[in-house]
């Protein structure tokens, strides 16, 4: 199991919220993520409009981000995969 760092970051980047969970892939959390960033994407009162949801792996590398709302993850996605499956 490896541990990821969830971040909800505002527009301005002064609020931030955290999270941090153990998933055994990074297919498991770059799913997880894309699936929070869609449901808060949702809100019909747009409370969470142009937040990022960015995600951290054990060592704090940005692994990928996404937009709050979009779907369109954004980061090293390829290049992550290759390497957690050469470890």
């Amino acid at each position: 199991m490896r541990n990821y760092s969830f971040i909800l970051t505002s527009p301005s980047g002064s609020e931030q919220l955290y999270r941090m969970g153990q998933f055994p892939d990074f297919e498991h959390a770059f799913c997880l993520a894309e699936l929070i960033a869609g449901e808060l994407g949702i809100d019909p009162n747009s409370q969470w409009a142009g937040w990022t949801m960015n995600v951290q792996d054990n060592e704090g590398v940005l692994v990928f981000s996404t937009p709050v709302g979009s779907g369109d993850a954004l980061g090293r996605t390829d290049e992550f995969e290759t390497t957690s499956q050469a470890a």
